[in-house]
């Protein structure tokens, strides 16, 4: 499995677009590693989990095929990580020509699916468009995308909608990807272990919003990380062997790659970078 990590900000980037704050200065002034786009994943070179602003830059910096992308599972509705503009983009003939079309299928919450109708309906005047196959999910939902499996669990964000984050599996591989959450649920534990079924997570990727400050009712910091990953060997989720990763900073987190590095590299975890690139 290989999943690429696309982005690893959270909704305003590093260096944040308006922003004049040290870290953004620093950041910019650094560049590199320093350097983040808002957070989404490619697994396997056909499964994105989420779709954001910065989609077009992925492209062409990354030198992607997104035609061959099949199946896109949006975590919630906030515009960093569902941005429809693009996705209306997929359409074809009008705006994309794929030989041999078949749908891309989007999976996602129900406040996500009407968003992204909203969006269709204000490009096609009609709210559905036969390129996408709009899917609505919640917790506990499977998907089949070819050699994957994807399965929801509740995220801990936005009480506004059923947010969630994804464990990705081939076989006896695995990911778990949580990114805009806090700590998870209290269920998490018990929900992940059903799915395993004995098995223990190969990878796993952290909200990190937060950096070296205090967490909160939606985020995660490396305090929170820290935690989590004590969690998830406490209850032999996961072992020596379990790659843990944290990703979508903020740059209201005061913290640049290094100093990430400097917090969370003795606790085992390492801070993603954008274009990071990883094969279990």
């Amino acid at each position: 499995m290989e999943i690429l990590f696309l982005g690893t900000a959270a909704a305003e980037g590093i260096p944040s677009i308006f922003c004049r704050c040290e870290t953004c200065r620093r950041a910019a002034e650094a560049g590199g590693r320093e350097i983040r786009t808002r957070c989404a994943f490619l697994v396997n070179k056909h499964l994105m989990l989420d779709l954001g602003p910065d989609i077009m830059f992925h492209k062409l910096h990354y030198n992607l095929d997104l035609a061959a992308v099949d199946s896109l599972c949006i975590t919630h509705s906030h515009t960093d990580h569902l941005n429809v503009t693009d996705l209306a983009f997929r359409a074809c003939p009008v705006f994309a020509h794929i030989p041999n079309e078949s749908p891309l299928k989007v999976y996602a919450n129900k406040k996500s699916c009407d968003r992204i109708r909203d969006g269709i309906l204000l490009e096609f005047s009609a709210p559905e468009h036969p390129s996408l196959s709009v899917i609505e999910i919640g917790p506990g939902s499977v998907i089949e995308s070819g050699e994957l499996n994807v399965t929801a669990f509740r995220a801990v964000h936005d009480q506004r909608e059923d947010c969630l984050f994804f464990l990705v599996e081939k076989g006896e591989k695995n990911f778990l990807q949580i990114n805009d959450s806090a700590q998870p649920c209290g269920e998490f534990e018990r929900d992940l272990a059903r799915v395993l079924n004995g098995r223990k997570l190969k990878a796993i990727s952290m909200d990190c919003t937060h950096g070296r400050e205090k967490g909160s009712r939606g985020h995660m910091g490396v305090e929170e990380n820290i935690a989590l990953k004590k969690r998830l060997l406490d209850a032999a989720l996961a072992d020596k062997n379990t790659l843990f990763f944290a990703t979508h900073f903020s740059h209201n987190g005061h913290s640049l790659h290094s100093e990430l590095n400097e917090a969370l590299a003795p606790q085992g975890i390492t801070p993603a970078w954008d274009g990071m690139t990883l094969t279990i």
